[in-house]
């Protein structure tokens, strides 16, 4: 248990023994100041502060970041990391905070397709940088890479978390849709308990609540656009096998697989879709 003490008393004493003391001083006698010299002039001059450091200039954004990006939402991870992987290294070393906040992010996404593991040290690195810059951009693709990552890894809660940051940081952003899917996609997952079976069902309706808003966010004609609502289609059809709504979810089914061949992307990627197609016994 801890005391109290009477704080209050301690300025009150320390004002009465300056007030003693000042009563007990002997006033010293003052001499006037030269002519031309002001009170409390010493000669001395302030010494400007030092300008704080910023780092070295911050150069535009390498054309290949987009062009990865671009590779990423077509299902073409091997070629995003081929654009990604050689340029990161020299923009680090050259301290360009943004480019390579953006360049680990979408490695750190591309690479969670295949080993999720192998997606956390870019992905940490790209969450490094969007706390350096306070980059709006550099946030959403940073923070959508680590829940890519923790979904990756089956922690769904704490993606979920990761994406809701995504999602503020930039609500119509352009990357906003790509963090809203992933956020679809930790909800199903959260729906699911031991072995797959479904014990929270509340969760499907998150997810499509999700999915419903990256629908419409999309607006571009260009194929990774496509892609990307092809994507959220898919999901769309999962959530509706999932709530045994097996017509709603053949129909989703068949617009993926439409936006899929409009955007260019290979058979590997319209793949699950197929599979889900003949999990819910569409004709």
């Amino acid at each position: 248990m801890k005391l109290k003490h009477s704080r209050h008393l301690l300025p009150l004493a320390l004002g009465v023994l300056m007030m003693t003391v000042s009563a007990c001083k002997k006033p010293e006698e003052t001499t006037p100041p030269d002519e031309g010299e002001t009170a409390g002039d010493t000669g001395d001059t302030e010494t400007p502060a030092e300008p704080e450091e910023t780092g070295p200039p911050q150069e535009p954004d390498p054309a290949a970041i987009a062009e990865a990006r671009a590779h990423y939402l077509l299902g073409q991870y091997e070629e995003a990391n081929g654009k990604l992987e050689p340029i990161l290294p020299d923009l680090k070393e050259r301290e360009q905070y943004r480019a390579s906040g953006l360049t680990a992010g979408w490695l750190a996404l591309s690479l969670a397709h295949d080993v999720a593991e192998n997606a956390k040290e870019p992905a940490d690195y790209a969450i490094s940088m969007a706390e350096k810059t306070g980059d709006k951009e550099v946030i959403q693709v940073a923070k959508a890479a680590h829940g890519a990552y923790l979904i990756g890894v089956m922690e769904f809660p704490q993606a979920l978390a990761d994406l809701e940051e995504a999602i503020s940081a930039d609500p119509s952003g352009a990357n906003a849709p790509l963090a809203l899917v992933l956020a679809g996609e930790a909800k199903m997952n959260m729906a699911f308990g031991p072995e797959d079976k479904i014990v929270n069902p509340g969760e499907f309706d998150a997810a499509a609540g999700y999915l419903e808003k990256a629908a419409g966010l999309v607006t571009g004609g260009e194929p990774a656009d496509k892609a990307l609502l092809a994507k959220i289609n898919e999901s769309q059809a999962a959530v509706l096998r999932y709530k045994n709504d097996t017509k709603g979810s053949c129909a989703k089914a068949d617009e993926a697989l439409k936006l899929y061949g409009e955007a260019g992307v290979s058979d590997f990627v319209m793949e699950g879709v197929n599979q889900l197609k003949k999990a819910a016994g569409c004709k």
